[in-house]
């Protein structure tokens, strides 16, 4: 199956710079795992979604509508009946990249989705890379994947390419 991208019109310009400022205030002080070539990014912890703040809750209802926007294609890509699963958000991070920053090829096992929504995205900014396919995914942009679907974060020529991340689970399974 391949990776959904959703533009997102609940959230603007302007609370994207604010949600950029909420990962920059709660990024840990050294970066994830890289290579030898490079490093990787700084992130938040793993409940960034747990932060109480107004657009941290609008958010989340970004991603639960997204998320029920996009299950039956993964599940039910033929239109059959759908059964109305429980989602659950498992592990939320703030993620920023700088110049020659990026990630290792992972995938998020054993969770159902992987979902990464776009905050900052100057001129420079890598892209995701699923299952040897490049995705230019822009600011104010969602893509949500198969969690066991292999991805990686090609090199990073800018500074401050910003996303948050997220697992999702089906809590009635």
């Amino acid at each position: 199956m391949k990776p959904l991208i959703y533009k997102c019109n609940s959230i603007t310009k302007e609370e994207n710079k604010i949600l950029h400022q909420l990962i920059k205030d709660n990024l840990y002080s050294e970066p994830i795992i890289g290579t030898n070539h490079y490093k990787g990014g700084h992130m938040t912890n793993f409940y960034f979604n747990k932060i109480d703040h107004p657009l941290i809750k609008k958010y989340n209802k970004y991603i639960y509508k997204v998320i029920n926007k996009s299950y039956p294609e993964y599940c039910y890509p033929k239109g059959d009946d759908t059964p109305k699963y429980n989602f659950e958000i498992k592990g939320c991070w703030g993620i920023i990249y700088n110049k020659n920053e990026g990630v290792v090829e992972h995938n998020h096992f054993p969770y159902a989705l992987s979902c990464v929504y776009y905050i900052n995205t100057p001129n420079g900014s890598a892209p995701i890379k699923i299952k040897d396919k490049i995705y230019n995914v822009k600011a104010g942009e969602c893509i949500i994947f198969l969690a066991t679907d292999k991805h990686k974060v090609e090199f990073n020529d800018c500074k401050e390419r910003s996303a948050i991340v997220c697992n999702i689970k089906f809590k009635n399974l």
